[in-house]
């Protein structure tokens, strides 16, 4: 019979965890949780990043194709070579100023209306300038835009951005 309670002893001995053998566990745990944290952490910050830089690229070929429509039409451009602003005739015979300033792009008509903020939002940072060339033969304006849009918000260590080209002639 001592067998028996030996066992019995046995049993009750080996039926818990010793502290070191949590010690480890709770280590191997925390080690893995921080290392699971930091992956998420830096998933979110890129997830929130290229939605950033998706929305400024969104807004950057709003404004160049609603520029696009109304130099294509546009019955004269008045100023030639490189510059921070453009001065046209548009369709309607009015007179439409395109400038960049301040990190601001805007488009102002017949000199007289206040100036019309082109950027989508406050965060946003535009900079640029136009070239314009005229077709020696014919009537025609080849003008190219280059601008670059910034999203400058205090939640981006990384500030997102989008450099955009284009080149439209005139169809006068």
């Amino acid at each position: 019979m001592p067998k028996k309670d030996q066992i019995k002893i046995n049993f009750r001995l080996q039926a818990g965890f010793t502290l070191i053998e949590m010690i480890v566990a709770m280590a191997i745990f925390g080690v893995l949780a921080v290392s699971i944290t930091g992956i998420f952490i830096s998933v979110i910050k890129s997830q929130r990043l290229a939605l950033a830089q998706n929305s400024i690229q969104e807004s950057g070929r709003y404004i160049l194709e609603s520029m696009t429509k109304e130099i294509r039409m546009s019955q004269e451009i008045t100023e030639l070579g490189v510059s921070s602003a453009l001065h046209l005739i548009n369709s309607d015979g009015k007179d439409v100023l395109y400038s960049f300033g301040s990190a601001v792009l805007s488009r102002q008509e017949e000199g007289f209306a206040p100036p019309e903020n082109l950027n989508s939002s406050a965060n946003e940072k535009i900079t640029g300038y136009f070239f314009v060339q005229k077709n020696a033969y014919s009537s025609v304006s080849l003008v190219t835009i280059i601008l670059q849009i910034k999203n400058s918000g205090p939640e981006f260590s990384e500030k997102p951005f989008v450099n955009l080209q284009t080149t439209i002639a005139t169809r006068n």
